[in-house]
């Protein structure tokens, strides 16, 4: 019978020396992530007591109200906003239901234009007659929501077929309260 051979220490071989290879890059990326996680905990140390600074200095700010300037607009420019704005609150709705309501047929509106300030209507017609103009006016100065009303200036359009009378009325509606 044969002598069992049998090894008990292995003998260092070329795969020996791979592993020993792979223990050192790992214990050197080792070293490597442990030296950027320090930088990166000193970084976030930083940031962190910058937020906090920063939060003081809101705290001391909400405290303390600095008094701020309002823009000057000129003189000019408000003037014309707040004309702009008198303008758009002119009571169209209401006047137009006034005007188109039982309208005669001989008299044609030619134009409506307002001032706001005075709370006036300036009204530009054209009646058939000088009969029709009168009853239009009148029945102008009857409507509950006009102070007054009473013609400004007429005449006869002679050179327009028909000859009609245009003539201006100004109107003044009441105040809304």
């Amino acid at each position: 019978m044969r002598a069992p051979d049998i090894q008990f220490a292995v003998r260092a071989g070329p795969g020996s020396v791979l592993g020993i290879a792979l223990l050192a890059v790992a214990i050197a990326a080792g070293g490597m992530s442990l030296w950027e996680y320090s930088i990166a905990a000193r970084e976030l140390e930083r940031i962190e007591a910058e937020i906090l600074s920063a939060g003081r200095a809101a705290e001391v700010g909400r405290a303390a109200p600095v008094a701020r300037t309002a823009p000057q607009v000129p003189e000019a420019k408000v003037d014309a906003i707040n004309r702009a704005i008198a303008r758009l609150n002119v009571p169209w709705g209401e006047l137009f239901v006034v005007f188109e309501a039982d309208k005669p047929k001989d008299i044609a509106l030619l134009a409506l234009l307002p001032d706001t300030r005075k709370r006036s209507l300036v009204v530009h017609a054209e009646a058939a007659n000088p009969r029709a103009m009168i009853e239009f006016v009148e029945r102008l100065r009857a409507v509950p929501s006009f102070e007054q009303a009473f013609l400004v200036k007429h005449e006869r359009r002679e050179q327009d077929t028909g000859q009609p009378y245009r003539f201006v009325v100004d109107v003044r509606w009441k105040e809304e309260r």
